[in-house]
């Protein structure tokens, strides 16, 4: 069975290398890489989320590394966010269906994996890996991360954010919910998914 999840973390290393110059003229270019990107994501979520055959412990920095790639994805763009949110999706339902919103909820199963495997001793945040407690930072950083859609995570998730480390949570509640007017879309997004979901 670990060889079975090795060559799954391979695959995916694989496939979130691709760029859009890899593929034919002829396709849909931004589409197949966001839906590969998207299907890279929900592979990993389930993959961390699966109690047996739990995933090999050595894996977590391949894992983590997909992970970044995949927060790094352009999708939701500005352009995204106007064409299928607004009326036509909540902030909540647009990240699930897009690939950054995916790759943060495979950030989550990452933390609650790592957990349950008993892979951290970390003081303060005791739950979160360094690595998990910047990309989380980074997806806080209104210079960053400027989606209203990404942002619903912290408020849908705030429960198992809480459960990981409640001293992380309230170190960022002013992020999370932020009260400057400039980011209201953010704390509307944050609030509905706390309240909503």
């Amino acid at each position: 069975r670990a060889f079975e999840c090795t060559s799954v973390v391979r695959l995916c290393e694989a496939l979130v290398r691709i760029e859009v110059e890899d593929l034919p003229a002829s396709a849909d270019r931004d589409f197949s890489i966001s839906w590969l990107r998207g299907a890279v994501a929900d592979l990993l979520e389930q993959l961390l989320a699966k109690r047996e055959p739990e995933t090999p412990v050595e894996l977590g920095d391949r894992l983590m590394a997909i992970i970044n790639v995949l927060l790094d994805d352009h999708q939701p763009d500005e352009e995204h966010e106007r064409q299928y949110g607004g009326t036509n999706m909540d902030p909540v339902t647009l990240r699930l269906n897009c690939v950054r919103g995916k790759a943060i909820d495979a950030l989550l199963q990452l933390c609650l994996w790592r957990t349950r495997t008993k892979q951290e001793a970390l003081g303060a945040c005791h739950h979160l890996h360094p690595d998990s407690v910047e990309a989380f930072e980074r997806r806080l950083d209104p210079n960053v991360e400027r989606s209203p859609a990404i942002h619903s995570f912290f408020g849908h998730r705030l429960s198992h954010l809480w459960w990981l480390s409640p001293d992380w949570v309230k170190e960022h509640l002013d992020a999370i919910f932020p009260s400057d007017s400039s980011r209201v879309e953010q704390w509307s997004a944050a609030i509905g998914g706390y309240v909503l979901y």
